[in-house]
């Protein structure tokens, strides 16, 4: 039915029940027509409607929710400017989504350059387009880094790569630029 249920830790309203009481049993997430996806941040959760639109919920650190407001968020509310989503990712408090184009739209904390938009920036609090980043069939985010996928199945990786974790071969910080992950050519 796409009905999304919630349970857990509710510190910051990232169950979705509009009361930050924590939950031991799942509950719906009310206010929600049918989705397709949901997605989880450390404190922040989205959804990706049937529809192509994507909700946001819970810590709006740096933006996460994408409202374009700030503060916590205890129920769903509309992420700004989204049309035709295909896929979405959370983690930490930063936000990924991926339009019907293969655009890749990114929200809330860029401190190192997981969004892929310029460090000056700083945190955003509603999407933009990601700088520099091909056309993408999937997108992960992690806790300072972004991987993603392009149509040809060529993995691109940016931000954080402190432990290497962006499998280019050296651990020194990368920031918001693509990099192809050549190890993975074969």
């Amino acid at each position: 039915s796409g009905r999304l249920w919630s349970w857990g830790d509710d510190l910051k309203g990232q169950t979705g029940s509009a009361t930050e009481t924590t939950r031991n049993i799942p509950a719906v997430v009310a206010n929600l027509a049918a989705s397709n996806q949901v997605a989880a941040g450390d404190s922040h959760s989205l959804a990706l409607l049937r529809d192509g639109t994507v909700f946001g919920w819970g810590d709006n650190f740096g933006g996460a929710v994408g409202s374009g407001t700030s503060g916590v968020r205890t129920a769903p509310e509309m992420v700004v400017g989204l049309v035709n989503i295909r896929q979405i990712s959370a983690a930490k408090a930063s936000s990924a989504a991926i339009d019907a184009a293969g655009v890749l739209w990114t929200w809330g904390d860029n401190s190192r350059g997981q969004l892929a938009r310029p460090l000056s920036e700083g945190s955003i609090d509603r999407p933009a387009r990601a700088q520099n980043v091909p056309a993408l069939s999937q997108v992960a985010l992690g806790g300072g880094h972004t991987v993603g996928l392009d149509g040809a199945g060529k993995l691109w990786a940016w931000g954080d790569n402190r432990e290497g974790q962006l499998g280019l071969g050296a651990t020194a910080p990368s920031g918001p630029a693509p990099q192809a992950v050549t190890a993975l050519a074969d």
